[in-house]
């Protein structure tokens, strides 16, 4: 008998680039929802089947930030509690190191040894331009997409002289 996922969290994708975690027990309609009011700009999306939906929507906003969640992720402390213990229907370290391999990433470190140039430095980058760069921050540590910042060490290197 085949089995259709409807409960999760889903991420709506647009050109690849994150911009928008929800989460529904109605995955399809609600995606489907989005398509007819037309706010939110996106091309495809991902579904990540879980039963802590709610908490893992929360955590995923707060951590990656995607440009159409204005709300921040639902308040929950996640404190020093160990994510198994928080997600006991699969881990969300499985989640990010799911999407960490999606999308190859690179760290900041990463990114000024590429660039020759000091951290400091592309944190500015970061800051003055975040919304316009494919850069996100899973647990504390800030991660680029390895094909963006590849193809684009000169644009890099053009937002650091600004």
């Amino acid at each position: 008998m085949l089995q259709v996922v409807t409960e999760g969290v889903y991420f709506l994708y647009d050109q690849g680039t994150l911009v928008y975690v929800g989460e529904s027990n109605n995955i399809y309609g609600r995606i489907g929802q989005h398509i007819q009011s037309g706010e939110k700009k996106f091309d495809s999306f991902e579904i990540y089947p879980c039963n802590d939906r709610k908490r893992l929507e929360g955590f995923l906003i707060e951590t990656l930030k995607p440009k159409y969640n204005i709300a921040p992720g639902k308040c929950y402390n996640f404190g020093r509690e160990t994510f198994c213990d928080m997600f006991p229907s699969q881990s969300i370290e499985e989640c990010i190191d799911c999407y960490n391999k999606k999308y190859n990433t690179y760290t900041l470190d990463e990114v000024a040894e590429i660039l020759g140039t000091y951290k400091r430095c592309v944190c500015k980058v970061i800051a003055r331009y975040g919304e316009k760069i494919p850069v996100f921050k899973i647990d504390g540590i800030w991660k680029f997409k390895k094909d963006w910042v590849d193809e684009n060490k000169d644009t890099l290197w053009c937002m650091i002289d600004d």
